[in-house]
């Protein structure tokens, strides 16, 4: 799949059968569809054309970027001014933001036919932002100049996103430079060591920049001001839509599709929450005094154009929105992932969003390595939920609106909950489950003495302890054998409401249907899977980048450990797939290198949690430090790890030595290699395993566990004859 196809700024979508974008933002090709602020695009050009300088700030979901795209660019471009949009990129591998700024003006000028050239004769490489911005001219086809207009859009990510204070700091001091037309400090010390003066003329200011930020990161902007005085003036206030802005904004774009009596009814239900009985006038103050949110009113307008298309009508109906107007942003989000697999809900409440609920931005690669295939992608950008940003020639997934957030955070939210319930529901079911066998003891004592002073004395006892034991159920219970039927009616109630959640549960954690089919027959599995997860959340943060190789094998249930790999990336583990070596199922994990405790114990757990049945972790001696997943021979004669074997391990270099065990292993490069071990140790009546080795081709002989001194006398005999083996230990 090429950029080409992912991205949705590669051409525009919209048209007069389907005019809104829902949480997207309108583009400058849909200027044609965008209505409801012509007033605020004229005053803010007029604002960008008297000041250098200019601030435009709004609550989420008033339409920035919209307005900016739609409304403002078109009308700069026909008075002379090249708009550049910037979206600077906050990653820790990014380059320097300055260095963004003057890539995004050169690549927006080639664009547009814009030629850019330099006042000063040449190029200078190691010119500062400043130098760039003032001596560089650009020139439309006419021969007429033209003025950059930058605009930092979403600037709030300085303070959200950004993961390198210094460069920051560094940004700031060139922004403060541009913005106050400072001489930088370091062009003053390069012209006083060189004696010489600017080829230029500083004094004006050939360029303008536009900060687009949300309204409540406006008081961290006003904290610049001693740095950047400028800022504080020349700001203009995006404002929600009025009743007959937003009207504008249905009823114009949709003029093919939405009659006017129904879009008025539509802006009625936006603002106001609900349905008229009857279409409101346009004419009437109501209307004109409400206060519309443009994103949620382009999600409603959308959602209902989606549904008049599946219903093949020629116009939106009022019965329609009769129908629809409950939980429409909460059915968009939920309809945006029919028919995918879980793995991509995970990956976009999991990455696209910060543990405080801001929107973030991942690498389309990671969403490729986490398991999302190219097509799974390309229609969740189609289904708008979310968008793919070119940063500097690498594409990036972020959520398509802020006004998802709450709805992303809430879907998370309730994964929390449901492991939350998991637990509580065991809990339940393990006192019920004290209760009936208590109950059945005391009603077989009961038959069994016959008498009726034992039998009244059993009978009031076990009364008491099952109201301390099971005194949620608030229950009457008559004798014995009613109590014995109440109880196991409940016992299976709760047994399978705690096998609903416990499903729902895996599910959301990326187990698939068949490997929840599986496990029912191994009921540990699925125990260790929740245990282990209620440890994962009491773990610290990951303490290194570790570098996992998972070899994938087709015995591995492919959901689950596509959403494993998910997980270590968002835990910001370097995970990385070679060929598969074997097909049995995965249930070893080795490490090379110094690889910190708290990183085993989350990787170790995070297998547990996918439903592997971890049953080896050794150590590797040399190498850089690593984790391998799947490098193994099968071990299924070996005890599994539990979650209380790994949590309790203070380190895992020496391994669970009360099994007393190990066995002979022979990495044969050769066939004469393989033949001669292979030979030896059928003399000697011992079966052998072979396993290849992907890539390298290597085979690897190995005997079944014996014990240590068996195994240590083995080797020994096997160095003599000549064949190179080590010692291995479970």
């Amino acid at each position: 799949m090429t950029e080409a196809t992912l991205n949705p700024e590669a051409t525009s979508v919209l048209s007069p059968q389907e005019p809104w974008p829902g949480l997207e933002f309108y583009r400058e090709e849909d200027r044609a569809l965008f209505f409801g602020r012509e007033a605020d695009a004229e005053s803010l050009v007029r604002m960008i054309r008297r000041e250098v300088v200019t601030i435009l700030f709004g609550l989420a979901g008033t339409g920035k970027t919209s307005l900016l795209h739609a409304g403002v660019f078109p009308k700069l471009r026909e008075q002379n001014f090249l708009p550049v949009d910037v979206r600077l990129d906050h990653s820790v591998d990014a380059p320097p933001l300055g260095q963004q700024i003057r890539a995004r003006i050169s690549e927006s000028a080639r664009k547009r036919d814009v030629e850019e050239a330099s006042r000063s004769g040449g190029t200078q490489y190691d010119e500062t932002l400043w130098e760039y911005l003032h001596h560089r001219e650009f020139w439309n086809k006419r021969n007429q100049p033209v003025t950059p207009v930058i605009f930092l859009d979403q600037f709030e990510e300085i303070f959200t996103l950004a993961q390198n204070r210094p460069a920051i700091h560094v940004f700031l001091s060139e922004l403060a430079d541009i913005v106050e037309n400072y001489i930088p400090e370091a062009v003053q010390k390069r012209l006083e060591q060189q004696r010489a003066t600017l080829h230029f003329a500083s004094e004006r200011q050939p360029y303008k920049l536009v900060l687009s930020l949300r309204e409540d990161f406006v008081g961290r902007l006003d904290g610049l001001r001693t740095l950047m005085p400028s800022l504080m003036h020349n700001r203009y206030r995006l404002q929600c839509m009025n009743g007959e802005q937003a009207l504008d904004a249905v009823s114009n774009p949709g003029i093919e599709v939405v009659e006017d009596s129904v879009a008025k009814s539509i802006v009625w239900f936006v603002g106001t929450g609900k349905v008229p009985k009857e279409p409101p006038d346009r004419r009437i103050e109501g209307i004109k005094e409400l206060e519309i949110d443009p994103a949620l009113l382009n999600v409603v307008c959308r959602e209902l154009n989606t549904r008049r298309l599946r219903l093949k009508k020629n116009r939106i109906t009022a019965e329609q929105l009769e129908a629809g107007q409950h939980n429409i942003l909460e059915d968009f989000y939920d309809r945006s992932f029919e028919g995918l697999a879980g793995v991509s809900r995970i990956f976009i409440e999991d990455r696209l969003l910060t543990a405080s609920g801001f929107r973030s931005t991942a690498p389309l690669e990671d969403a490729t390595r986490a398991g999302l295939r190219p097509e799974v992608i390309s229609e969740l950008v189609k289904r708008r939920v979310v968008r793919l940003e070119d940063r500097l020639g690498i594409p990036h997934l972020e959520l398509t609106h802020d006004v998802l957030t709450k709805v992303v955070e809430a879907s998370r939210n309730r994964r929390v909950e449901a492991e939350r319930l998991v637990a509580d529901k065991e809990k339940r079911l393990l006192e019920l489950r004290q209760a009936r066998k208590l109950q059945l003891i005391f009603l077989a004592a009961a038959l069994v003495a016959g008498g009726l002073g034992i039998f009244s004395a059993l009978s009031w006892y076990s009364s008491h302890k099952m109201k301390a034991l099971v005194s949620a159920q608030n229950v009457a219970l008559l004798d014995q054998k009613q109590q014995l039927v109440v109880a196991q009616h409940g016992l299976e109630f709760a047994q399978k409401q705690l096998n609903e959640i416990k499903n729902e549960w895996l599910k959301q954690n990326g187990w698939s249907t068949d490997l929840i089919k599986s496990s029912a027959s191994d009921p540990p599995v699925v125990e260790q899977a929740i245990q282990a997860n209620q440890q994962l959340q009491a773990l610290p943060s990951p303490i290194s980048p570790v570098l996992i190789w998972y070899y994938q094998k087709k015995a591995d249930d492919e959901t689950a450990m596509r959403t494993l790999i998910q997980y270590w990336k968002s835990s910001g583990y370097r995970p990385e797939t070679p060929v598969p070596i074997s097909d049995q199922p995965t249930d070893a994990l080795w490490f090379h290198g110094k690889v910190p405790v708290t990183d085993l114990k989350r990787i170790a757990l995070s297998l547990i949690r996918a439903g592997v049945k971890l049953r080896k972790i050794m150590h590797l001696p040399g190498g850089d430090a690593k984790v391998i997943v799947g490098f193994d021979i099968e071990f299924s004669d070996l005890p599994r790890w539990t979650v209380d074997d790994v949590v309790n391990r203070d380190d895992f270099d020496s391994q669970r030595s009360e099994l007393n065990q190990g066995y002979v292993a022979v990495n044969a490069p050769t066939t004469s290699e393989a033949a001669k071990a292979n030979d030896f140790l059928e003399e000697h009546r011992i079966e052998p395993k072979t396993t290849m080795g992907g890539k390298t081709g290597i085979r690897t002989i190995s005997t079944s566990l014996m014990s240590l001194s068996e195994a240590k006398e083995l080797q020994k005999d096997m160095q003599a004859a000549g064949i190179r083996c080590e010692l291995r230990l479970p």
